[in-house]
């Protein structure tokens, strides 16, 4: 896939915020999920954005680089993307999307790391796209 960032953007739009991952029903009892989303240096980052698929509104990460979040018992997709402002412009950052399965009363841990995602081409040719 060539930007991944932009199918999680589209997915993230058409979810329901009240279904579980992909359109599965979450039970009522929970558990938590712990998120760490380390930059590109290696280091944990404070106020990254997470986005949980299928739970609502993107979570940031506290001071520490880290959060915990009460889900209901299900399967989400998760992924982490930032856009940085720099000397030369914009840095676009993402994780891979990762699938967790949050049991009753356990705690789920993951880490997400960023990788830099690659500028689009300044000019987009009409004539070399396909025709839908």
């Amino acid at each position: 896939m060539k930007w991944p960032w932009l199918y999680a953007a589209w997915l993230w739009s058409v979810l329901p915020s009240n279904a579980g991952a992909w359109g599965q029903k979450a039970s009522l009892s929970a558990g938590s999920l712990h998120i760490e989303v380390i930059d590109t240096e290696g280091n944990l980052t404070s106020e990254a954005p997470v986005y949980i698929f299928g739970a609502g509104a993107p979570q940031l990460t506290d001071l520490r680089g880290g959060d915990t979040v009460p889900l209901p018992e299900g399967i989400y997709d998760i992924v982490s993307a930032r856009v940085l402002r720099s000397e030369n412009g914009f840095t676009r950052e993402m994780s891979a999307v990762g699938r967790v399965m949050i049991t009753d009363g356990d705690q789920t841990s993951v880490v997400l790391p960023l990788a830099v995602i690659p500028a689009f081409a300044p000019i987009l040719d009409k004539r070399k796209l396909p025709n839908f």
